[in-house]
């Protein structure tokens, strides 16, 4: 039986004829005339009945084989009309261009029944978020039979929590916070003497932003962030992937060649290189990452989700990205700024997690910023910044120890017993000119840059400010 051209198993019904017993055999005997006649009556009588019985057995298999038809089509028309309306029954609001959506599927099952049955089979798992992204790929002028599966596929394999979102601009995809405790795993590592607590405090920091060990995003311009720091195909990425293929390689193509993802050298750098599985269009990123459609970025999400759940892929991933959180802190307090590195300015845990969120987002900006910012604080005490290079960090220390004194003991200078202890209260005084510099800075690029994020880089800082907070009142307690 066909369903708008897809194969159903058809069905068979017995129409009971043959389970008929079988007429027993009487021995002849010679009977009186009456006696012929009325078994002559008797076999019509029989005969009809049996002939009665075998047709309503008929119409009977025929009703119920014309039920069950009526059932398999009501089967696929509410599979048709999944994307019609909400599925949410507080929310009667109906779905946005879903019965244009429902229009396409409708042409895909007769021209496609294999992409047909696969969409509509991935449409009962997926939630009214999920269902709004799938007729967003189907209402693509670029859409395609596979592409649409591609989507429905990918979002039906991605767990409850994964929410689809657009960026405020161009880009839509997955925005995943995971489900694996970063907490534990760095924990882990800190009994076992691989991380010390003050790392431990600033990449916990990091992961109350940026989220848990296989934490993925694939809605803005990175196409695909992964991890406790979010490493991005613009180079944090490849250097987890690498390990996976040079540590497992049946495992790399396993969870990631054979999906389309692989890695190439070229001009010094490590390239990703994604090709599509529904459109074959091979793209190199980051060069190409803007590039990529939609059903695509739900794909690579749903690639790296279905890795994090490999233990062998994972192990490796969680060990290469907090190697990779590692480099980016070292870096971001490596940047050479005005009288030395934000490293020995910037000493405390908080401060190093702080500046650090800011570098995992834009590194070149966010090393600029850092440049600026030390400068003003330098200015901001009456030194002259036209010429850096004369800038030094032990003269800036001791000018801003001697105007805390001497806001208690005007016109005096720090006694040499008591000088220690404002140079303490000195430094950090100076970390905190220079972070909150540093926020001005980065409020004022997405204020320009991207506004819709302003409030989302305030939350960010407050997470930082939150959970060291914590860590003090606990400590205090």
């Amino acid at each position: 039986m066909s369903v708008n051209g897809v194969q159903t198993s058809s069905k068979s019904y017995d129409a009971g004829v043959n389970g008929l017993p079988a007429v027993q055999k009487q021995p002849q005997q010679a009977a009186p005339a009456a006696d012929a006649e009325n078994n002559t009556a008797r076999q019509v009588n029989d005969e009809e009945k049996n002939s009665k019985t075998s047709e309503a057995r008929l119409a009977g298999d025929a009703m119920r084989a014309r039920l069950d038809g009526e059932m398999d089509s009501a089967k696929a028309g509410e599979a048709k009309t999944q994307l019609l309306a909400s599925t949410d029954a507080t929310n009667p609001k109906k779905l946005a261009n879903s019965s244009e959506a429902n229009k396409k599927l409708q042409e895909i099952a007769a021209s496609d029944p294999l992409a047909y049955q696969a969409i509509t089979g991935s449409i009962p798992k997926m939630n009214d978020n999920k269902k709004q992204a799938l007729i967003q790929v189907i209402m693509s002028p670029d859409a395609t039979p596979q592409s649409i599966k591609l989507a429905a596929e990918s979002l039906a394999g991605l767990p409850e929590k994964a929410h689809v979102q657009s960026n405020g601009k161009k880009y839509t995809g997955i925005s995943f916070g995971g489900d694996q405790s970063s907490q534990d795993h760095l924990k882990k590592l800190k009994d076992e003497g691989k991380l010390g607590q003050g790392e431990f405090d600033v990449l916990m920091s990091i992961s109350k932003n940026e989220g848990q060990m296989n934490a993925v995003n694939t809605y803005d311009g990175e196409v695909v962030s992964f991890g406790l720091r979010q490493n991005s195909a613009s180079g944090a990425l490849q250097p987890l992937l690498k390990s996976v293929r040079d540590q497992n390689p049946e495992k790399f193509k396993e969870h990631f060649e054979d999906k389309g993802i692989s890695l190439k050298e070229e001009s010094g750098r490590t390239l990703l290189l994604y090709k599509s599985p529904s459109s074959g269009k091979e793209f190199k990123l980051p060069d190409e990452k803007k590039k990529i459609p939609l059903e695509d970025r739900l794909h690579l999400a749903n690639v790296f989700h279905a890795a994090s759940k490999d233990p062998q892929v994972s192990d490796i991933l969680n060990t290469a990205q907090v190697r990779s959180a590692r480099n980016s802190l070292n870096q971001a307090l490596g940047t050479a700024v005005a009288g030395g590195s934000v490293a020995q300015y910037v000493t405390s845990n908080r401060g190093k997690a702080t500046i650090n969120d800011w570098y995992n987002h834009l590194p070149a900006n966010a090393k600029e910023d850092f440049k600026k910012s030390m400068l003003d604080v330098y200015s901001k005490h009456g030194f002259d910044t036209s010429d850096p290079k004369k800038l030094n960090r032990d003269q800036l220390t001791s000018k801003v120890a001697e105007e805390l004194y001497q806001k208690d003991h005007p016109g005096a200078h720090i006694p040499a017993e008591r000088m220690a202890d404002y140079k303490k209260m000195a430094t950090q005084q100076i970390e905190e000119e220079f972070i909150q510099k540093t926020k001005q800075l980065r409020m004022e690029y997405f204020k320009e840059k991207d506004p819709g994020r302003v409030g989302e880089i305030e939350n960010r800082y407050k997470r930082v400010d939150q959970y060291f907070l914590s860590k003090k009142n606990s400590a205090d307690a």
